[in-house]
């Protein structure tokens, strides 16, 4: 029971980290067509740090997500090894549950 709802989390943190690696691909298609058209040398500068800022603000993004998706794959393995068996599991699971809805 408890396995399901992390692999789903995995599944949908997933999805988020392809999307936004989808999303880098298609600003890296506009820079390169935005190369290709003549633009003055102010508007291209002030672009470039646009995008060199939304870059790094993407690169923070998937860290966060990788984190994210590791420590889901952790939990599910010690949940699956520690405590299937042990312990009522439904608590922890809602637990949890709880506190990835809530965004902690």
């Amino acid at each position: 029971m408890c396995s399901a709802h992390f692999q789903k989390s995995v599944v949908r943190i997933v999805e988020r980290l392809l999307a936004s690696v989808y999303y880098k691909m298609l600003q890296e298609e506009e820079i390169e067509k935005r190369k290709n058209a003549e633009t003055p040398p102010a508007q291209t500068e002030a672009e470039m740090q646009e995008l060199k800022r939304e870059n790094s603000e993407m690169k923070q993004y998937v860290l966060a997500l990788q984190g994210e998706v590791y420590g889901a794959r952790l939990a599910a393995k010690y949940l699956d090894k520690e405590l299937a068996g042990r312990y009522d599991v439904s608590p922890i699971c809602y637990i949890l549950y709880w506190r990835e809805e809530m965004g902690g």
